[in-house]
């Protein structure tokens, strides 16, 4: 190796690299770049009507989500489904330049159309890499890899170092416990009334379609696990409904896509049982993998199924869509991990089921909205987010018997100021919690990353100016925060977060602070809530600590070196492998009692 060379201990053992050779790697890798960009415009994948690009990105979608239809060669990959489709959202500038019509026949007729053009699929591959090169080159720009090779070699690359590895596999896990969690029905519940639908088609029984619809529909208005985002005030500036509306609205859409979901299976169970030498069945289960309703039709049922008046739809199903119908293309929500699951075509509706129950979550309201109204959200919006963290928060310790919670006092002390945006205080123990909130929108991808890091670092030294003061100045800010005099407080620093805290930049500066977010905050509390006992707030910081530890353990996060073909060249890059069922069910039993 040519320049110095260095080694570290990583999750897989020894990395070595050479810093000299890294510099040259990422010099190549950005001129690479530039080519990449310029061969992804020029696919005749993007000359052919945008349903035809989107069938084919929904096809592939499905293959992730539900294996291989018509047989079962594929098994199910639901996290690479996961993984591709927030990659997906990176390919919108480039479709926003496809015509809206011809829309084709039906799917079949879309699906044709690309494989006419591209029929050994390799645009297709293309298209796919580049999504992941999006994804990719944002965190090589910000100081994420070392970098090696060339485009005749291929390109490897590596985290700089063995604390940023274990560093970065916590942030995702925490990121990924936070995440909303919903329960689909069981299977068995279902399966029988979607065969029965499925020996009908192309025909429908629309009652027995409408009374699996509503079973699904009050399944999701019970069954999905998310504390709100914001304020019921911030619900109502950004969306115009109520939080119980927009529940019933995300239930409503999440039925019709198990609806589809429902179909698509059936109608592949009848195919392997009876064939389908025409293929006449084939072109229908394709109709429920991209289903393409007349909007009529689709605000018909989502009213039905919602109880919201028309206006109130529209707005929300604006905050969830790409716009491609001529005079009004608009995609500016769609970046950073979130696609919006429907596309809104010259009269139609597109979506793909196991896209729209992806992203159907209230932080992906947030996201649009901050994105497609900037002065909506910086004026009315983005205000309702840490109060609605703290309230939630405060709210969990609250039901702790023994707990004192305070929540927003500004101080003044010795010439310093600050506010506390939350206090915890236990007599019993004369500890008190000083909780700094960071409520950033949940990050998906590194320019998100780097955003809340911001916050995060602001959190710090928030906490910095009241533990720098002398205890005395401390004890007084804290006993007019708590009215009553009290004396040689312990005082334990508290960051909370509603998901995760960015790279080993920030992990690195935490040092004594505890770092907690909404979800290991009702674990921790668990016991002592439901139980109506009391616990320990000078252990808070070894409890929080266990539990994360346990979260670990039954991740099991490795970084595991793979090869990904990103155009034409051949990448060797670090991907992150968890249990992410193991995170799930954790998710689960802390919110048990909600």
């Amino acid at each position: 190796m040519d320049g110095q060379v260095f080694c570290g201990i990583g999750l897989n053992g020894i990395v070595r690299y050479s810093i000299g050779k890294c510099a040259m790697g990422i010099k190549l890798l950005e001129s690479y770049e530039t080519k990449f960009d310029s061969w992804v415009k020029e696919l005749g994948l993007l000359k052919l009507p945008v349903r035809a690009p989107l069938t084919a990105l929904h096809v592939l979608a499905d293959g992730l989500y539900n294996g291989s239809r018509l047989n079962l060669q594929r098994a199910p990959r639901p996290e690479a489904g996961n993984s591709a489709a927030g990659r997906f959202s990176y390919l919108i500038p480039l479709l926003m330049s496809c015509d809206s019509e011809p829309l084709g026949e039906d799917s079949a007729n879309a699906l044709q159309a690309v494989t006419d053009t591209d029929p050994d699929f390799t645009q297709l591959a293309m298209l796919v890499g580049y999504s992941h090169f999006c994804e990719l080159m944002p965190e090589v720009h910000r100081g994420y890899y070392l970098v090696e090779g060339n485009e005749d070699a291929g390109f490897q690359l590596r985290h700089p170092s063995a604390d940023f590895a274990g560093h970065e596999a916590l942030d995702i896990v925490l990121s990924e416990l936070s995440l909303s969690v919903f329960l689909n029905p069981p299977d068995p519940l279902f399966s029988g009334q979607f065969d029965g639908l499925a020996r009908k088609v192309p025909f429908a029984d629309f009652r027995e379609m409408w009374g699996a619809l509503s079973l699904l529909n009050e399944h999701y208005r019970l069954y999905f696990n998310e504390p709100p985002f914001l304020t019921e005030d911030g619900y109502r500036a950004a969306t115009g409904v109520e939080i119980k509306e927009f529940v019933r609205f995300r239930a409503a859409l999440i039925a019709m896509a198990d609806f589809a979901r429902g179909m698509a299976s059936a109608i592949d169970r009848r195919i392997r049982r009876e064939g389908d030498p025409g293929e006449r069945l084939w072109k229908e289960m394709l109709e429920w993998i991209s289903v393409c309703w007349k909007k009529t039709a689709f605000f018909g049922f989502l009213k039905g199924l919602s109880g919201l008046e028309f206006g109130k739809l529209e707005r929300l199903v604006s905050l969830f869509s790409v716009d491609f119908r001529s005079g009004k293309k608009s995609g500016v929500t769609a970046r950073d991990g979130f696609f919006p699951p429907i596309a809104m075509l010259e009269g139609t509706v597109l979506y793909n089921p196991d896209l729209l129950k992806l992203f159907m979550t209230a932080r992906n309201i947030i996201f649009a909205v901050r994105h497609q109204d900037e002065r909506l959200f910086n004026g009315m919006v983005s205000q309702h987010l840490e109060p609605s963290l703290v309230q939630q928060a405060a709210d969990l310790l609250r039901a702790v018997p023994g707990f004192e919670v305070i929540v927003g006092r500004h101080w003044h002390k010795g010439g310093r100021n600050g506010e506390l945006d939350m206090l915890v205080f236990s007599a019993a123990e004369n500890v008190a919690l000083h909780v700094q909130a960071k409520a950033a929108i949940p990050p998906q991808g590194a320019r998100m990353v780097q955003t809340i890091e911001g916050r995060v670092r602001e959190g710090l030294d928030q906490l910095k100016r009241l533990s720098d003061l002398p205890r005395a100045d401390r004890d007084a800010v804290l006993s007019q925060a708590l009215e009553r005099t009290i004396i040689g407080v312990e005082v334990i620093d508290v960051l909370l977060s509603r998901s995760c805290f960015g790279t080993s930049k920030v992990w690195s500066q935490l040092r004594n602070v505890v770092p907690l977010n909404l979800t290991l905050l009702a674990g921790v509390t668990k016991g002592a809530r439901l139980g109506r006992k009391s616990m320990s707030l000078r252990t808070l910081p070894v409890q929080v600590q266990d539990e994360i530890n346990q979260l670990m353990h039954r991740a099991r996060p490795q970084w595991v070196t793979k090869e990904a073909i990103l155009g034409p060249v051949v990448f060797r890059l670090p991907m992150l492998e968890f249990d992410s069922e193991a995170v799930r069910v954790a998710n689960l039993k802390m919110w048990a009692d909600r």
